[in-house]
């Protein structure tokens, strides 16, 4: 063997003994708090299919309207936004998911009237009328919507 190889040996195994002898400092490392973001998925009381997930936006606003015995009087001016009425599930459901997917806080409500079952979709709530003036702007500018404020109710 030439001199350059017993050279070459010589380093590598150097580096190897130094590799052995030299302790790296330990990595800290540091615990991270998770966040837990409860989401629970249910059927409303009435047994409407629409609302599956629970806003807690929505369950604010209902804690704010009802009273301490939990009846629906209004106790503060709530405003949503009346966007229309529906006989058909599917047509609701179409505008429904182009609010949503909007950015609205679009919901709908089982009704039924003499007999007939109807659905209307709502804006809201919010209690800023002008903030749903606003939102109503919105609405009729991007998908040519005409919609009437009202006041929210459970």
């Amino acid at each position: 063997m030439n001199n350059l190889t017993y050279l070459s040996v010589a380093i590598i195994l150097v580096f190897i003994v130094l590799l052995n002898i030299i302790e790296e400092p330990a990595f800290e490392t540091e615990d991270i708090p998770t966040i837990s973001v409860p989401m629970t998925n249910k059927f409303s009381e009435t047994g409407s299919a629409f609302e599956l997930s629970e806003d807690p936006e929505f369950e604010e606003m209902e804690k704010l309207l009802l009273d301490y015995k939990g009846h629906s009087d209004i106790l503060v001016n709530a405003w949503s936004l009346l966007i229309g009425s529906y006989d058909d599930a599917d047509d609701v459901m179409t505008d429904f998911n182009l609010l949503k997917n909007g950015g609205f806080k679009a919901y709908i409500r089982d009704n039924e009237e003499e007999g007939e079952d109807f659905y209307t979709l709502h804006v809201g709530p919010n209690i800023n009328r002008e903030t749903i003036e606003k939102i109503q702007n919105e609405i009729e500018d991007q998908y040519n919507k005409l919609s009437k404020i009202e006041r929210y109710r459970e």
